[in-house]
């Protein structure tokens, strides 16, 4: 079935070629990019025919690689891998932690995969998100961007997320410490796929100069379970008082070095083994520059991934971008069922589909529930029942000249066996431009016996492709307590890296000025942004108790607003009295 599968590299659904907005295409197409790995992911079952890639496409792509013909890999990293062709050609290309590639050594013939993107692929197929089980319905939380999902839903969409720790030793008085308690060796840093639970230090580093008896050691850890995915270290400058600290920063230092005189020595073409040195920073380390600086003492970048579960806010969208976040995650028995029983596991409102012009995800969600009652009907048939069914089934929606889509099931079935029949992973193909009519596809439903509506309420449910977007709320929120303030205004810096705090802006005001929340406006304007006053008056109170007033104020934004004034010749009166009004 997957020879059907003819052109390379992401696309999205054929059918909403044909029947969404133009403009939403494109926006979906732009979400796609922002898919984050799911732990489960699986193969669409609506295709359009541009999900896997074949050696017809010739691809070359940092996500997925597909030998040309028969070779060898003769190098293979995090960073980078080349590959060798029995013709004695060379192909070369980046990767990073999140790709799987063959390892060094490893021999392949034309149409391997070499190297593919980790929970994007399966097989050569472009594989971002799962299929769930979805309900058009209303409901009191799925309202436009709004989306309820289920329990079994919510374990499906898990994904893995990847954060790094760089921290720069200080040539002297500082050191790692052994994180490793099993084994007597001195162990100063984490191994690849090293994994550890929740709050346990990965990197310890101590201060052992003169004022080391006032520190603590600086620990790093992470709230929940980790693998170490990639660690990189660049030994420039470092402690050497400390004996096993040193032994273990030399053996780095040589480790570098090996590998740059492996990488010179191989017969590749120069401009590859300048590629190898620049992508691994395997130069010399006295020379390494980070942010035009250059390096002193340890420098260490570690790369680590842990499970991000589903929680309220998160961001999904499906292949129409019908983009939302979750309101509401219910038990599988709260939500509507299939004519067996089935639940779904996703409620979206019929409003965001009619508002965005994106009708092809029913035609989507009625073509792969076909798939669903055609594996369904295959259980109770005979071989040769069985065969006939599938064949009539495709045979129906192929709507191309050439008859791809019947040729290529006819020479399926002509070898097929009944275990292959009846467990075989249907997906439905769809050439562009060339997608089925809904006539055709109720015609369809006719032949499996899907009946369409369900349930009391007559709900059309049926499987849509969905991908979970890295717009993830727990990585929105932040706090502050204290941090920068910015030396003009005096108000908080902004951005969640610098502890900033949050812009109150003008639609802010005018959204408490709606609710006459005054004494709420007066506070974010005053003690709680720039009016210095205010603040002291504040401190004094809780410091020595009672109320403490002070003069009235003027914040210092509006200080600086009053002198951009009168730089055009304009006086600000704050006094509303002097006002004829």
């Amino acid at each position: 079935m997957n020879d059907l599968i003819i052109t390379p590299h992401l696309a999205i659904n054929a059918i909403a070629v044909e029947h969404n907005d133009a403009t939403r295409l494109q926006m979906s197409s732009s979400q796609a990019r922002q898919a984050v790995a799911l732990v489960n992911n699986e193969i669409p079952i609506v295709q359009s025919t541009l999900e896997t890639a074949t050696l017809d496409q010739n691809l070359f792509s940092p996500d997925l690689y597909i030998a040309k013909d028969e070779g060898k890999v003769i190098y293979s990293s995090n960073s980078f891998c080349v590959i060798e062709y029995d013709k004695g050609e060379f192909d070369y290309f980046r990767t990073t932690y999140l790709h799987k590639n063959l390892p060094v050594g490893s021999r392949f013939k034309a149409g391997d995969v070499i190297t593919y993107k980790k929970n994007y692929f399966i097989g050569t197929t472009l594989a971002q998100g799962v299929n769930l089980l979805t309900s058009v319905s209303t409901h009191p939380y799925a309202f436009e961007d709004a989306i309820v999902i289920s329990e079994s839903a919510k374990e499906k969409l898990k994904s893995y997320m990847y954060d790094t720790v760089t921290v720069q030793l200080k040539p002297k008085d500082q050191i790692l410490l052994s994180i490793d308690t099993t084994t007597e060796d001195y162990v100063p840093l984490p191994k690849i796929g090293q994994k550890f639970k929740a709050n346990v230090p990965f990197l310890i580093v101590k201060d052992i100069g003169a004022r080391s008896i006032f520190n603590n050691p600086r620990t790093y850890s992470y709230n929940r379970d980790i693998e170490i995915v990639d660690v990189k270290v660049f030994p420039v400058t470092w402690e050497r008082s400390v004996r096993e600290f040193d032994v273990k920063m030399k053996q780095f230092q040589y480790l570098r070095n090996d590998m740059a005189k492996k990488v010179s020595a191989y017969k590749i073409p120069e401009k590859i083994k300048t590629k190898i040195l620049e992508v691994e920073s395997l130069f010399d380390n006295k020379k390494v520059l980070h942010k035009k600086e250059k390096l002193t003492g340890v420098y260490i970048v570690i790369t680590y991934r842990y499970v991000e579960d589903v929680n309220l806010g998160d961001k999904f969208s499906n292949r129409h971008a019908n983009k939302g976040t979750i309101s509401k995650i219910l038990e599988d028995k709260e939500m509507p069922t299939l004519e067996d029983g089935t639940p779904a596991e996703i409620i979206v409102s019929p409003m965001s589909i009619i508002s965005r012009m994106n009708i092809g995800q029913l035609f989507e969600s009625l073509a792969s529930s076909n798939i669903y009652y055609l594996k369904k009907k295959l259980e109770n048939l005979s071989f040769d029942d069985g065969r006939d069914l599938v064949y009539r089934f495709y045979q129906m929606i192929d709507n191309t000249d050439e008859k791809l889509v019947i040729n290529t099931v006819k020479n399926w079935l002509t070898n097929v066996s009944y275990d292959e029949l009846v467990n075989n992973y249907y997906t439905f193909p769809i050439v562009p431009f060339h997608s089925p009519t809904r006539e055709q596809l109720l015609e369809q439903a006719k032949l499996v016996g899907n009946p369409i509506k369900h349930g009391p309420h007559k709900l059309h449910i049926g499987p849509m492709y969905f991908y979970r977007l890295v717009h993830i709320a727990r990585h929105k929120f932040a706090s502050r307590s204290v941090g920068l303030l910015d030396k003009k205004t005096l108000q908080p810096v902004s951005g969640r890296n610098k502890n900033g705090g949050q812009r109150f802006g003008e639609m802010e005001v005018w959204n408490l000025l709606s609710y006459n929340s005054i004494s709420t406006l007066r506070e974010m304007l005053t003690i709680k942004s720039d009016d210095i006053p205010k603040k002291i008056s504040y401190i004094l109170e809780q410091i020595y108790g009672g109320q403490i007033t002070l003069a009235d104020s003027v914040p210092e934004s509006v200080k600086l607003l009053e002198s951009y004034f009168n730089i055009l010749g304009v006086k600000l009166v704050y006094d509303l009295d002097m006002l004829d009004i």
